[in-house]
């Protein structure tokens, strides 16, 4: 197959975009020239087409929040709808507490409100975990900085990166579909979950807490709701943690690192789009900060990049009608005769392509 016909080659043998291995069989019906399989992989692999619609990446191996040491060291937050209204979710890392409460608007002063009540009671916290509206608005960061709480908010178009938060939601939605269902007190389905053992932990978040049981509707001998010192065995946290960890990373893939000014693809919802690394945010992990081609400046998980063989490639490929495909790191241009290209090795060999190959022709 002479230089000058093997893009046109290339380009009818993807034109159904199909992978690498059905563009290599494909061509084994057709054609064949030396180094077709190394070059129709990187073909493959630089198309723009295939890249903007690839599959989702893989989801990542886990990573756990730290383990809290004491009530309400660390907490995480977020906004729940249901049935038409708004609820401020808070729920505590260590003793696993629960908090629902309806607010009348989903601004920051309204949360920073209902909180303060919260705070009143169990202290402030050392950080919070949060989605990103309405806890990512100035007005609630200057709160975090007055009582010296360190904010951390999920990543944007990622809440499973602040997964007890989700999971906090989902419980209670659960509970208020249940009230609503049953025309009960969501308080009371809250007494009865903090006075509940945890089965990874051996007692109840009210013990944890307050080291005593709650009262509740179920007669009790007195002495069961006598205080009694608990200690949260963080071993039993860490290894529940560990086990969780080891069946979740069955399913998921380490990915490589992106580095500043990297050219990459973000994944938009839809299809995958060119942008620039701009940062990495130490603070946040797996969470960079990137430039769209429309000059919008956001921040992704790395979920939602990944490293592409194609943009420069096919750009390259674009303005150079006869560039060679497939040229090892060793070898150079030497000379380029009517029939293409001539390489040769870095101990001078030259690379001649056998002459019983100029009979295809693919121009008819």
């Amino acid at each position: 197959m002479p230089y000058s016909l093997r893009r046109l080659a290339l380009q009818q043998l993807h034109e159904g975009h199909n992978g690498v291995n059905k563009t290599v069989l494909r061509a084994k019906q057709l054609v064949y020239w030396p180094g077709l399989d190394n070059e129709i992989k990187q073909y493959v692999l630089s198309c723009k087409i295939c890249d903007r619609f690839k599959n989702s990446n893989t989801k990542e191996p886990l990573q756990h929040h730290q383990v809290a040491k004491l009530p309400f060291e660390i907490i995480s937050s977020d906004i729940l709808t249901y049935g038409g209204k708004d609820y401020v979710v808070v729920f505590d890392h260590y003793s696993k507490w629960l908090e629902i409460i309806k607010i009348n608007f989903k601004t920051a002063q309204e949360v920073i409100q209902q909180l303060k009540k919260i705070f009143s009671t169990h202290g402030y916290p050392q950080t919070i975990y949060s989605d990103n509206q309405p806890y990512s608005s100035d007005v609630f960061k200057q709160f975090c900085v007055m009582y010296n709480i360190n904010l951390l908010t999920s990543s944007p178009r990622y809440p499973q990166s602040n997964g007890t938060a989700e999971r906090a939601v989902q419980t209670a939605k659960q509970m208020l579909r249940k009230a609503d269902f049953e025309k009960k007190e969501i308080l009371d389905i809250l007494l009865e979950y903090r006075c509940t053992t945890l089965p990874q932990i051996g007692a109840s978040p009210c013990e944890l807490v307050m080291s005593r049981l709650l009262r509740t509707k179920f007669p009790v001998n007195e002495n069961t709701l006598k205080p009694k010192i608990q200690v949260n065995d963080e071993n039993r946290m860490l290894n529940y943690q560990a086990n969780y960890k080891e069946y979740y990373d069955k399913r998921t893939k380490s990915k490589d690192e992106f580095n500043a000014n990297d050219d990459v693809v973000v994944n938009d919802g839809r299809v995958w789009l060119p942008c620039k690394v701009l940062s990495k945010l130490d603070n946040y992990p797996r969470s960079y900060v990137v430039k769209l081609q429309n000059g919008q400046i956001v921040r992704r998980t790395s979920y939602h990049l990944r490293h592409t063989k194609g943009q420069h490639y096919v750009e390259n490929y674009e303005d150079n009608d006869d560039i060679i495909l497939g040229v090892s790191s060793n070898e150079e241009v030497v000379s380029k005769g009517s029939n293409g290209e001539i390489t040769k090795t870095k101990v001078g060999r030259v690379v001649k392509i056998p002459t019983k190959l100029d009979i295809y022709d693919l121009s008819n």
